[in-house]
């Protein structure tokens, strides 16, 4: 006879600890104490001094659109314009000689400014809130009549 060989686990495949339902309903029932995780106070919600958490941007730093347009007004060492020129002479380049449709699209939103865009929220003619609460009112009375049936 054969011996039964054991299967093997592969290396990877970790367990995982069952929780009982009384165990999810004790640590639902729990205060949540975000003070603690989160390093803000309890009462007020707002950071308290010494945490890790909210340490935002450090003093001095600049952002990527600052440094842009610093190194935008530099002057190209190799033809002796400034950079934010030599980038608005291929803007203009690509759109005029190139006829490069959705660059001369861009320049006139930014020239004349986008045509404002509205949302229309209506159903059948009536405003989307209107409608919502005749839905309710009809769902109101068909409970109303499902129960004096019930009864």
């Amino acid at each position: 006879m054969a011996k039964k060989q054991a299967k093997k686990q592969p290396a990877h495949k970790t367990t995982t600890k069952r929780v009982t339902k009384k165990e999810a309903s004790e640590k639902q029932k729990e205060p949540s104490r975000n003070g603690e995780k989160t390093g803000r106070d309890e009462m007020t919600g707002q950071f308290v001094e010494g945490n890790n958490f909210g340490l935002g941007r450090p003093k001095g730093s600049r952002n990527i659109t600052t440094l842009l347009r610093e190194k935008l007004e530099e002057v190209d060492p190799k033809c002796g314009m400034r950079y934010i020129d030599i980038l608005i002479q291929q803007i203009l380049q690509a759109a005029l000689i190139e006829k490069n449709t959705k660059i001369i699209e861009l320049i006139w939103n930014y020239v004349d400014g986008k045509p404002p865009q509205s949302l229309d929220v209506t159903s059948n003619g009536k405003s989307f809130f209107d409608e919502l609460q005749e839905r309710q009112k009809k769902f109101a009375l068909i409970n109303e009549n499902e129960k004096k049936e019930n009864e």
